[in-house]
């Protein structure tokens, strides 16, 4: 057989305004250990969301909420490119909270998080109705027929 490597990419690769980030696949070790947390309930509802965005991101610090709290930004790994680029905290949260769904659950559930803005897997109601829904593209109208005239014969 080929070498895995050849045909697939392990990697979460997401868009966000026209640039494209890779949330670099965790080892097996950490894999294994964030699928745990994240199969067992009550583990998952203590998981620190910052703590494990930043451990995927590559980041810095081993206290990426203090660094918030003390008005710091998470540095290094993607957090550089993230900022680089002017990406808001929210689109950085979101990105960060799509991919410890991706290798902490599945890809499918990454995808509807992805998908939905984050609300709605774990929106709060009070959350889905104050908050704007994402901004949709404008659909194109549709082409009118071109309409062909007649030429009357002359006699």
């Amino acid at each position: 057989m080929r070498d895995l490597r050849d045909f697939y990419n392990p990697n979460l690769t997401a868009t966000i305004n026209g640039h494209e980030y890779t949330v670099e696949c965790p080892t097996a070790a950490e894999g294994v250990k964030l699928r745990m947390m994240m199969a067992d309930t009550e583990k998952a509802q203590e998981i620190n969301d910052l703590e494990q965005i930043n451990k995927l991101f590559k980041g810095d610090s081993d206290d990426p909420q203090g660094l918030l709290n003390s008005g710091e930004i998470p540095t290094g790994g993607l957090w550089d490119e993230l900022w680089a680029n002017n990406v808001t905290l929210p689109e950085a949260m979101h990105l960060g909270l799509t991919a410890v769904m991706y290798y902490g659950i599945g890809e499918n559930v990454a995808l509807l998080h992805w998908e939905s803005a984050g609300k709605g897997l774990a929106a709060t109601l009070e959350a889905m109705e104050t908050e704007p829904d994402p901004v949709k593209p404008e659909p194109k109208p549709a082409a009118k027929p071109r309409q062909t005239r007649s030429r009357k014969k002359t006699a």
